[in-house]
């Protein structure tokens, strides 16, 4: 009866410690695949963003510069502009020379 109990014994913690050594292995690794993971999906999202932002300004900037070469320039020509302002030298709005679409246009 005696063996029994120390092999029962020594069973037990020989389970003990390989379950707590798997336990603290598998909570390491995991953290940092989570990790690993998260500044992956940051990174692309920061690209996919300044892609579209890039992409958004190029439009903007090639509708602004279509819209000065032809001198033609109205409320009904801005299709992604929402405003053009004309200034003075003394960086003062010119209100007769501005152009801007209705701010409700989308509701």
């Amino acid at each position: 009866m005696n063996i029994n109990v120390r092999l029962l014994l020594i069973t037990f913690a020989v389970i003990v410690i390989i379950s707590l050594s798997s336990t603290f292995i598998f909570y390491s690794s995991t953290t940092t695949l989570l990790k690993n993971q998260y500044s992956q999906v940051i990174l692309n999202s920061n690209s996919d963003f300044n892609n579209v932002f890039q992409a958004l300004v190029g439009s903007l900037d090639s509708e602004l510069y279509e819209l000065t070469e032809t001198k033609n320039i109205s409320s009904s020509n801005l299709t992604n502009l929402d405003f053009i302002f004309s200034i003075t030298e003394d960086r003062k709005i010119i209100q007769s020379k501005s152009k801007y679409e209705s701010f409700f246009r989308f509701f």
